[in-house]
């Protein structure tokens, strides 16, 4: 079947883009997720806010990434493979894991799902939170997200996700990416912005 259009470049561009995005989301996450301001207060509600919106921005471009490199039936199998050699991802990537796409797809049906399990008890929007095992405790779990600090997990919706291996492998791979660009005072060659906080 071969690469579509011929060119890996316009996909090398493609995944510079989703590390570069996926580092600064996640770098203001991190960021407010170390500094939460005192619980109570409308700051504290917004700062909370603004780490969850950022968290699914870096899951959104870690989807992204995911497609790019393990298309499936859904895209070209020679491209996903070219890409996969170029940046040395394996097959044991955690970017191969569907649950990464998961993470922000098909929120309907995960709703439908979820909720009537939940039946009898306030669900809140979010938590963030820390516990041991792969679960938090019932009483601690009708959350449409929480977020586990100390783990660096996150649960959407019942079903858990570690960040940690998928922020190393997008951050591994960040630092394998440029991007050829010509800028108005001739070629220039950028590199991926920010390093990843850990």
């Amino acid at each position: 079947m071969g690469i579509p259009g011929g060119s890996l470049d316009p996909y090398k561009t493609e995944v510079f883009l989703q590390c570069n995005a996926a580092a600064k989301a996640w770098n203001r996450a991190h960021e407010k997720l170390m500094t939460v301001p005192p619980p109570g207060t409308g700051e504290a509600v917004e700062h909370a806010l603004d780490a969850v919106g950022d968290l699914q921005a870096f899951l959104v471009a870690a989807g992204i990434l995911s497609d790019l490199f393990f298309p499936g039936d859904r895209g070209s199998s020679d491209r996903g493979e070219a890409l996969r050699s170029l940046y040395q991802v394996g097959r044991e990537s955690p970017l191969a894991d569907s649950k990464v796409r998961n993470s922000f797809v098909h929120v309907d049906e995960r709703l439908d799902r979820w909720l009537p399990l939940q039946a009898g008890r306030q669900v809140g929007p979010f938590s963030i939170d820390h516990w041991d095992g792969p679960a938090p405790p019932p009483e601690r779990a009708a959350h449409l997200r929480i977020i586990d600090t100390r783990n660096w997990r996150i649960l959407v919706r019942g079903e858990s996700l570690d960040l940690r291996p998928l922020l190393e492998e997008i951050a591994r791979i960040g630092t394998t990416v440029s991007l050829h660009v010509e800028g108005p005072g001739g070629p220039v060659d950028l590199k991926l912005g920010p390093s990843m906080d850990r």
